[in-house]
């Protein structure tokens, strides 16, 4: 048991604890006593007045009887100090052991004495005891009214006590949150977010005010000052609203939202509301501007990515199609081939033949065409005339822009020759004019023209001229200072809605478009690129409302350091000039193996070199023309296999014979324009051929790798 706890117990020394005396008020009426404690309680007094008024209504009512109050003490204690109360020490003495005294203001009767101990407790807590000593009796006088609410006295003290106990621990609470708080704030002043502590109203107890918050209104000094003092609307009520919710629900709120000058730079902002003890919170806020652009941009990214597999997809699945569509129109060749040697010229379906084998020629470019879009090829750069490659787009062109716009094409004649990949070339054309084509949906006039030029060192980029909008900007893009020299100039004009300044700063950059989901950004990029490492340059003149010009200039071919052409190309470019009117095809007497897995293609290409006087074994794959040319391996004399095949590849086919074989020559034929599987082999007596192909063309390939020309 606690010394408080013993000091509670109720004792008795000769008597019982019997009250009675006469009444301290009128029935039913609290005692004046009971009345003073009860107006303290709501007054806030503190326990020290409480205790001295409860001594002193007690005294008033109970003259004979000595007082005490004994904060937290045992009964020896008690005791000891009562003996203060038997010498009649002056009322209202404070003991040595911080116990309140009252001494009775008129002598202790004599006889039987007893003492009354009341413990002033809350819950199972003591905070002191309330003990009245001296002649209990009868003849006291105390009245047992007045006794029985003496228990009544002891509930309300402790009840001050409690009070005095929890504002104490408050008031504690409360230094420490603003010593902490304190604390907090000063050690914010290298970070960058702005802190400040608000009330319940969001009034600025306390500011950290930061450079980059001004648009927030924080500038300066804000303590005392409200949220609409400070904050522009609409971000004070949504401050104040969030406030609320954030001290109800007692958590932290999260919150963003956006603020800036009219007219000037928008900023994004983030603001964390933490609740605080009191009814305060504490406001972090931070500048999340960039970190909403670095979203943005990543959104932007995952979106151009998922666009990039799409299109890889989309090009897969053509290079597929044309695979199987160049196989086709091989076969189709072919049979023109042979029937047109078959029908004399003056015959009426000798033309139907020709016109047969002139729309087999359209596929075939066009097909090309679609590859060379579609899917990434390694790049060839020849000798070419920019005229030509211009010439052999302009049907496709014409049907590209559609009717309500009209077509130009304007070639100046004796170019320089450039040394650049056709396919290329023609990429950088098409998206030019496809740019152009959207630049005008109303319709309106495109010319495509080429000319020649020279730039000296004191290149400067062209100007509109004297008579010209002021608003028409010039930008170069890729111009460097080796750039001197004779160039080839290719130019696309339109008369469309031309380009703003944020356009213009823009234009080269990857996946930046104007047209939306309808666009993928890619087109001028991609321009861009392959005139830069061509070693050439574009400039640009526009104007908006009044169209644009795209000059791209490419380098002269230096016929000092002539780039040989590879067979690849030539081959596949002659394919596209040979016609059926001339049916002659290269002769020979050697064995060839010919291994192809598409049968139309192999029973074609068969019959072309048999009727050229060639002795020739078939097998449908791999694995077989691996067999068959073990067999005749000292009989043949050219192995002719397609690259893509079951079962074996034609490079594994290949290599497998030419061990056994060195000396072997190899033509590898393909309707693929992407040849992972050639890399790495190279050599003479190696040759290779795209199809599609007519008669003509494989037969003098063949002819040439036979001859050691290839």
């Amino acid at each position: 048991m606690t010394n408080a706890e013993t000091a509670t117990e109720h004792r008795t020394r000769d008597t019982p604890h019997a009250v009675s005396g006469p009444s301290n008020g009128a029935s039913g009426q609290a005692p004046r006593f009971l009345r003073t404690l009860v107006q303290g309680l709501h007054a806030g007094w503190s326990t020290d007045q409480l205790i001295e008024s409860a001594l002193t209504s007690l005294h008033e009512a109970l003259p004979g009887v000595g007082l005490l109050f004994a904060r937290n003490t045992n009964a020896s204690a008690l005791d000891t100090t009562f003996e203060v109360v038997s010498s009649r020490q002056p009322a209202g003495v404070r003991s040595s052991s911080g116990s309140l005294l009252r001494a009775p203001s008129a002598p202790l009767a004599d006889g039987p004495r007893g003492d009354l101990d009341i413990p002033v407790r809350h819950a199972e807590e003591v905070f002191g005891v309330l003990r009245l000593e001296g002649a209990l009796g009868p003849a006291s006088g105390v009245s047992a009214y007045v006794g029985a609410n003496l228990e009544i006295v002891a509930e309300l003290l402790a009840i001050g006590f409690q009070r005095e106990r929890e504002a104490v621990a408050k008031r504690l609470a409360e230094d420490q949150l603003l010593r902490a708080t304190e604390e907090l704030l000063a050690t914010t002043e290298g970070f960058p977010d702005l802190f400040i502590r608000h009330d319940s109203t969001g009034l600025f107890l306390e500011c950290r005010a930061r450079t980059g918050f001004e648009v927030l209104g924080v500038v300066g000094p804000c303590a005392g000052k409200s949220l609409g003092e400070v904050f522009p609307e609409p971000v004070a009520s949504l401050f104040e609203k969030v406030l609320t919710r954030c001290l109800e629900e007692r958590r932290m709120q999260t919150f963003e939202y956006l603020a800036g000058p009219p007219g000037g730079e928008i900023r994004a902002f983030e603001t964390r509301l933490v609740p605080l003890l009191s009814r305060q919170a504490l406001s972090i806020t931070r500048d999340i501007s960039e970190r909403k652009a670095a979203e943005k941009a990543l959104q932007a990214l995952e979106k151009e990515f998922r666009h990039s597999q799409k299109m890889e997809a989309v090009g897969r699945l053509t290079g597929g199609i044309a695979h199987d569509f160049n196989n086709l129109v091989t076969t189709m060749l072919g049979h023109c081939h042979f029937l047109a040697a078959e029908i004399p010229t003056a015959d009426p379906l000798a033309w139907h033949v020709s016109e047969i084998a002139k729309a087999g020629e359209r596929v075939v470019d066009l097909t090309r065409q679609l590859l060379s879009f579609s899917r990434k090829r390694d790049v060839a750069r020849l000798e070419i005339d920019l005229n030509v490659v211009v010439r052999d787009l302009e049907k496709m062109l014409r049907q590209l822009i559609g009717e309500d716009i009209g077509f130009a094409l304007e070639t100046e004649p004796g170019l320089f020759s450039i040394t650049q990949d056709a396919g290329q070339i023609q990429q950088v054309l098409m998206n030019l004019v496809i740019n152009a084509r959207d630049a005008m949906p109303r319709g309106g006039r495109l010319v495509v023209r080429t000319a020649r030029t020279s730039i000296g060192p004191s290149f400067e980029a062209p100007n509109p001229g004297a008579g010209a909008s002021p608003g028409r900007a010039t930008l170069v893009e890729g111009l460097y200072e080796a750039t001197r020299g004779d160039y080839a100039v290719l130019s696309v004009i339109d008369t469309g809605t031309g380009m703003d300044a944020e356009t213009r700063a823009n234009l080269f950059r990857p996946y930046y478009t104007t047209k939306g989901l309808l666009g993928t950004g890619l087109g001028l990029s991609t321009v861009a690129e392959i005139v830069k490492e061509g070693q050439g340059f574009i400039v640009v003149e526009t104007e908006p409302g009044r169209g644009s010009s795209f000059h791209v200039h490419f380098p002269a071919h230096d016929t000092g350091t002539r780039i040989p052409a590879r067979p690849t190309e030539a081959k596949a470019a002659a394919a596209t000039t040979d016609r059926i009117a001339n049916p002659d095809l290269p002769r020979g007497t050697e064995t060839i193996l010919l291994v192809e897995d598409e049968t139309a293609v192999r029973t074609m290409t068969a019959d072309v070199l048999r009727r050229s006087g060639y002795r020739v074994f078939e097998a449908a794959h791999g694995a077989e023309g691996l067999t068959e040319g073990r067999q005749r391996l000292h009989e043949i004399d050219l192995l002719v296999t397609d690259v893509v095949m079951p079962e074996m590849s034609g490079p594994e086919l290949a290599g497998n014979l030419s061990r056994l074989r060195p000396d072997l020559r190899v033509l590898f034929i393909s309707g693929y324009t992407d040849q992972p599987m050639l890399s790495g082999l190279s050599g003479r007596g190696l040759g290779f051929l795209q199809k599609p192909f007519t008669p003509q063309v494989v037969s003098r390939r063949v002819r040439e790798l036979l001859d050691g020309v290839g």
